[in-house]
């Protein structure tokens, strides 16, 4: 039964956990732009009046789903990898394990800039992508570099084109209406770590001060 009047206390929090819920699945449905406030309001089980005194626009909905899937979000903690090839595989296996999960497609979504609103949220969603994502990586990649005693120049470059990669591999997938399951996430995953590995020791070998 929807809340009738002003919410008791401890069906706020329920409130705003099914709003958020709502709009999280809507995105991921019909995307940023063919999602309406009405909408996200009917299937939370809500009145628009109770959505608009939370969330007085779509730009800040939006925030707070990002804000509520980042929060919920946590990079496992990374093993002490004996080789670069192990370190770029447990990233690539992980990102590939959530992807299919909606909130997470929702974050890959905010690089659609045909969405106006998303070219306005566009910083918010470079500087999610850098803590989520890219920062827990360059950190694994730099420790890795040095306890195994190579050198790895601009790993944040890296980092990014191991994301940006899996990221293009994945919603090429999902265009073609493919499920990325385990076998062709592995396949998928060697063949990026090659490619990435293959640069880095390009880097070496064109530097001599540089042991690969």
């Amino acid at each position: 039964p929807k809340l009738r009047g002003r919410p008791r206390k401890e069906h706020a929090g329920n409130i705003d956990t099914d709003i958020l819920s709502a709009a999280i699945a809507l995105f991921d449905e019909v995307g940023f732009d063919g999602t309406a406030m009405e909408a996200v309001a009917a299937r939370a089980g809500i009145s628009k009046r109770t959505l608009y005194m939370r969330y007085p626009d779509k730009k800040a909905l939006i925030k707070a789903v990002i804000t509520s899937i980042v929060g919920g979000a946590r990079n496992p903690d990374p093993p002490a990898f004996m080789d670069m090839r192990s370190c770029l595989m447990f990233h690539l296996e992980n990102f590939f394990m959530i992807c299919n999960d909606p909130g997470m497609r929702v974050l890959m979504a905010m690089g659609d800039k045909s969405s106006q609103v998303m070219r306005e949220l566009a910083p918010m969603g470079q500087e999610i992508t850098y803590e989520l994502g890219i920062r827990h990586i360059v950190q694994t990649i730099v420790d890795t570099a040095g306890r195994t005693g190579i050198r790895v120049d601009a790993p944040a470059f890296y980092a990014a084109s191991l994301l940006d990669l899996a990221m293009a591999h994945y919603q090429r997938l999902r265009a073609l209406g493919t499920t990325v399951g385990i076998a062709p996430a592995q396949v998928a995953s060697i063949r990026i770590v090659n490619l990435l590995l293959a640069g880095m020791q390009a880097n070496c070998a064109a530097d001599p001060n540089v042991s690969s």
